[in-house]
């Protein structure tokens, strides 16, 4: 693989992080919490989001996040679905042997429009069928992309995406994912897969003073940091 971009090591780089939703959940939190300790790093960054809950975000998100989102379902515009911005797209889905994703194509341009609308120096998916959507919608845009797959997927299979999932992760730049049998996995069909698990940000424990008074302190041990 070519040594990625110089921009990428720019502490004035802008990463677009790709979900479904910040309505809750685990695969939401990791999501939250990359674009919190980069933010906070000097980053530009974008969540770009399918279906913006009512109720908003469901953590904490630092106001220097930018929050987008596409507003699906719906149809796509102009704009966003032309024979120009489709091409790419089609010749990366006939290649790779992915035309079952045909189907996807108004999420998919729709995607694409958004994501470029942000100037990315790199996009981060997150879950599994966003992960493959963002991928198709990015090809040959130049724009790296990093996959973050939260599934077992030694247990757990996209049915009739499959296939496509492992053509398509072969072009991120790198996908993550939280254990080692599941990059393992990943590696054996040609993706560069890395384990990492995800962040931790302890809450605080209570212990007793000398007077018997409960205090917060923070949980000792090592806080893993997010990078780049």
């Amino acid at each position: 693989m070519s040594p990625l971009p110089a921009r990428l090591y720019s502490c004035h780089m802008r990463i677009t992080l790709v979900i479904g939703s910040l309505a809750g959940g685990g695969a939401e939190r990791v999501c939250v919490n990359l674009a919190n300790a980069w933010v906070a790093r000097g980053r530009g960054v974008t969540i770009l989001t399918y279906a913006r809950s009512l109720s908003g975000p469901a953590y904490s998100v630092d106001p220097k996040v930018e929050l987008r989102d596409i507003g699906w379902p719906r149809g796509p515009s102009y704009e966003e679905l032309n024979p120009v911005s489709m091409a790419p797209v089609l010749r990366g889905l006939e290649r790779n042997g992915c035309n079952e994703l045909i189907d996807e194509i108004n999420i998919i341009a729709i995607l694409r429009h958004a994501i470029l609308a942000t100037a990315p120096d790199l996009v981060v998916a997150v879950i599994d069928m966003t992960n493959v959507r963002v991928l198709a919608a990015m090809h040959e845009t130049d724009v790296p992309v990093i996959a973050c797959e939260q599934t077992d997927l030694n247990r757990i299979s996209l049915g009739r995406w499959q296939r496509a999932r492992q053509a398509l992760y072969r072009h991120a730049v790198a996908v993550v994912a939280p254990h080692t049998s599941i990059a393992e996995w990943l590696r054996e069909r040609g993706a560069t897969a890395y384990a990492i698990p995800n962040p931790i940000f302890p809450p605080p424990q209570m212990q007793s003073d000398r007077n018997g008074r409960r205090r917060g302190q923070r949980a000792s041990g090592v806080r893993q940091r997010p990078s780049p």
